[in-house]
């Protein structure tokens, strides 16, 4: 897989502690088709960007694309499509958020649009030989959070990078917590070990101060949130295929 990011757009200059050492890439520039290539594939691990889900206009956009473009790489790769639904800025004033209100609010239009686009890909994605179909699960990143905004407000704050909108350390503990959930079925062991950042990719800009890494007792509670949330997604049916959730595209 790294080969195929391993493109020219992705380049990053020379480390300076080994300016003469092999040529490092960022996360690349290389096409859905690209990464996925021949090969067959158990789950593939998407998202839009976080304000696309939450407007019809740009909903409607990711629809068409989802259903014309990807849903036949995904019915090739022979993959089960998850989508991250990403979280509430910090801060609604953030890249001209406004209009998509409080962090509750926020949350339920991000929500609301990947239930859209897992029925939307559902739809389009074609029945097997015994009638059924691939179902697109939803990993519910941007529910735990809003489950730390309203029960935790300290350690919500911990979940963003400085500019309000990325994860922190502790927000991308939580969310990679809540991909294995969704994946495996089962929360994953309650480990946290400092050599996990050693090799992570770019965490914050050249320069910059490193953001604090997450304790083990706040890892634990960050565990603990994320536990609790999926299991009751699970329990309450948290999306149906019998509701319509994309009534506006």
């Amino acid at each position: 897989m790294a080969v195929k990011f391993a493109t020219e757009p992705a380049l990053l200059p020379p480390s300076p502690d080994d300016p003469d050492g092999p040529p490092l890439y960022d996360i690349g520039a290389a096409t859905v088709s690209n990464i996925l290539g021949e090969e067959q594939w158990d789950y593939i691990v998407m998202n839009d960007h976080t304000q696309g889900p939450a407007r019809n206009a740009t909903r409607n956009l990711a629809v068409r694309s989802l259903v014309d473009l990807y849903a036949p790489l995904i019915e090739e790769s022979g993959a089960v499509p998850i989508f991250v639904q990403t979280w509430a800025y910090s801060n609604s004033s953030i890249k001209n958020a406004e209009d998509l209100g409080n962090t509750e609010e926020f949350t339920r239009r991000v929500r609301d649009g990947y239930r859209c686009y897992v029925q939307q890909l559902y739809d389009a994605l074609p029945q097997d030989e015994g009638g059924g179909r691939v179902l697109p699960l939803i990993a519910p990143v941007g529910d735990v959070f809003l489950y730390l905004y309203q029960t935790n407000r300290d350690m919500w704050e911990r979940l963003f990078y400085r500019d309000g909108f990325h994860p922190s350390p502790h927000g991308t503990y939580l969310e990679a917590c809540v991909v294995y959930r969704t994946v495996m079925n089962e929360m994953p062991p309650q480990l946290l070990e400092d050599t996990w950042w050693l090799d992570a990719r770019v965490m914050q800009p050249a320069g910059e101060e490193p953001m604090v890494l997450p304790t083990k007792e706040e890892a634990k509670v960050l565990w603990e949130a994320v536990r609790r949330v999926c299991e009751e997604a699970k329990d309450t049916g948290n999306y149906r295929l019998s509701e319509n959730y994309c009534s506006d595209v």
